[in-house]
């Protein structure tokens, strides 16, 4: 098969086959998500139906989660996937932050 059309349809950009919001970003694991406006769409693009209503409603009652889970960037993780992925990343996390506070001589009594 076309690499192309593999990576399109993994990506859920043809053929998408979630109806729901939260069940796209499950299934992506992390999705970076800088701009409000621009993760919705991400997400709706990605469902059989793109509401922007769906999404806000997923992400008003916690089923989608934005955090800074990797790098410094925000990212949408779903409910279901928050606790093991901040287990998963927060050792790294703390490390980078620790390790910044201390070139810039800031400490947290």
């Amino acid at each position: 098969m076309n690499p192309i059309a593999i990576r399109l349809l993994s990506q859920q950009l043809i053929c998408p086959q979630f109806d729901d919001p939260a069940a796209v970003v499950n299934y992506m694991g992390a999705m970076q998500a800088q701009e409000y406006r621009l993760m919705r769409w991400a997400v709706a693009m990605r469902t059989k139906k793109p509401s922007a209503k769906a999404f806000k409603k997923a992400f008003d009652s916690g089923q989608i989660i934005r955090l800074h889970l990797m790098r410094g960037t925000w990212q949408l993780v779903s409910a279901e996937d928050y606790w093991p992925l901040l287990e998963l990343c927060s050792a790294k996390a703390l490390a980078v932050i620790k390790g910044w506070m201390s070139s810039n001589k800031i400490s947290i009594p």
